[in-house]
């Protein structure tokens, strides 16, 4: 539950750290004032202060650190199980706002999600996506040791991630085993989690404060000047111990260990490496490299001869079905995208995204945890389908958020067979989380508090958006006429899910 190296998580000069406070803020979607089209950027995390017990039932705990604890808990709204890190505001609540700040923007399917946060005086609850699969490190202790081909396919769902991360200027700075999930035991995707020692970087910026683990810390981290490429050896020392079961530096005291880091030799002892291929032990040797500008980066990483082990070609019949819904995506009122978009961020199980996360990866060409237009283009012409309507138009209907991309959580949104997926189960749900004070109507207002960023003027919008779907004309929506908006769009085949 956080760094190791020292007692507390070092914040960067810019941007300041995030404050919580004791009022409930709200998520940062928001729309765009000149179209009131919608687009997110926070996916619906949203704060409150008050009883964790109103919300939630504590199962049992599963995990303890030196700051907190992680339970099991269930969602008496949506009768799903979570996970609920808890932590002493009194002891980290400057770092601990930092990683739900960092985790709000990221959105990647090898990536855990915070769900919300629970503030109570004392105490910081963080509710996140349950993983039951186990750790990384279990696997590896259950096998000794992986095959080259799960290795590569764990070390691609890494690297993917990370790509990600660099890319939107994110460094994790504690990646170890046992910060690294599977959502359950038959799975083979892995989730990055406990981002509490990540930090959002600067451009060309140089980090100097020492994190992370010993044993997979990179050895300039221990000098306090680096980047981003302290992730990239951290990995290689993953991926030795995954193939080897054991670390490329060992000793008992951690003195010595720090120093084998710095400046220790690293080794392949024939008796553990001689059925280990020459391409995995050059790929380590380019990952643990002390010269940082030699290191290699995660495009060299995932381009590196060793990772065709996991390349896998583009699922035909997945990506068929999944385009074929993407490209027969309409919204017809605005308050239903964004209500799509909550439950396909909140509400749905891994195993209903699946095989979308899969063929998102796969159609993710450069691995920038996005899809652009020509990657889009690309995908459509693999299946050999003919894009129905302009492909401007289609990625204006898909890109939420409006940065001209289709990012992984509106890929799911817009791919989702809602035929299956849109039960009154969840419509209640996503009901109650805009019906603020529970009096069974959605107000401008709760419109507003909800997905509105608070940063312009937008009463005008909200108050368009409310009477689009308000049948009876009172100014509020009840929830009879929120399910016949969300209705509304399978009975007008507004998705096709063939």
């Amino acid at each position: 539950m956080g760094c190791c190296l020292n007692s507390g998580i070092d914040r960067p000069r810019k941007p300041t750290q995030p404050q919580l406070t004791t009022k409930t803020s709200t998520s940062l979607l928001s729309i765009r004032s000149s179209t009131g089209q919608f687009f997110q950027k926070a996916n619906f995390i949203k704060f409150f202060y008050g009883s964790l017990l109103e919300k939630y039932t504590i199962v049992k705990e599963i995990g303890h650190g030196k700051f907190g604890n992680v339970y099991l808990a269930w969602q008496k709204s949506t009768q799903l199980d979570r996970a609920i890190k808890s932590v002493s505001k009194s002891k980290v609540i400057p770092q601990t706002a930092h990683e739900i700040e960092i985790l709000r923007q990221l959105d990647h399917p090898n990536i855990v999600k915070v769900i919300e946060v629970i503030e109570q005086p004392s105490i910081l609850h963080i509710v996140m996506e349950l993983c039951t699969g186990g750790e990384l490190f279990d696997r590896i202790v259950k096998s000794k040791k992986l095959t080259e081909g799960v290795a590569a396919k764990y070390m691609e769902d890494l690297i993917q991630a990370l790509s990600y991360c660099h890319s939107n200027g994110v460094a994790h700075r504690d990646l170890k085993p046992e910060n690294i999930m599977f959502p359950n035991e038959e799975s083979s995707d892995l989730k990055i989690c406990d981002f509490g020692c990540a930090i959002l970087m600067d451009s060309n910026k140089i980090i100097d404060k020492p994190v992370g683990t010993p044993y997979y810390v990179a050895p300039e981290v221990l000098s306090g000047e680096y980047n981003e490429k302290c992730d990239i050896w951290s990995c290689g020392v993953i991926l030795y111990v995954m193939l080897s079961g054991r670390p490329p530096f060992h000793s008992k005291s951690k003195r010595d260990l720090l120093k084998l880091v710095q400046s220790g030799p690293l080794e392949f002892p024939e008796r553990h490496w001689n059925c280990i291929s020459r391409d995995a032990i050059d790929l380590i040797k380019h990952m643990i490299d002390r010269d940082v500008n030699r290191r290699y980066g995660t495009k060299e990483v995932l381009e590196h001869p060793w990772m065709s082990l996991a390349k896998e070609q583009l699922d035909i019949p997945l990506a068929n079905q999944a385009l074929n819904n993407l490209a027969g995506f309409q919204s017809q009122y605005r308050l239903q995208k964004a209500t799509l978009f909550y439950i396909s961020s909140q509400l749905v199980t891994y195993k209903e995204t699946q095989s979308l996360a899969k063929s998102f990866k796969q159609l993710d060409v450069n691995n920038d945890g996005r899809l652009s237009k020509d990657e889009v283009i690309n995908g459509f012409s693999q299946i050999e389908i003919k894009i129905p309507i302009q492909i401007d138009e289609l990625m204006e209907r898909c890109d939420i958020d409006g940065n001209g991309f289709i990012d992984y959580n509106e890929f799911i949104t817009v791919t989702l067979n809602w035929e299956q997926s849109l039960s009154k189960q969840r419509l209640l749900a996503a009901f109650e989380s805009y019906d603020k004070d529970h009096s069974g109507k959605i107000t401008v207002n709760e419109l507003k508090w909800l997905l509105d960023d608070g940063d312009e003027d937008t009463d005008y919008i909200w108050k368009e958006i409310l009477e689009e779907v308000d049948l009876n004309g009172d100014g509020e929506i009840d929830f009879l006429e929120f399910e016949k908006m969300m209705t509304a769009m399978l009975k007008e085949k507004h998705f096709s899910n063939n």
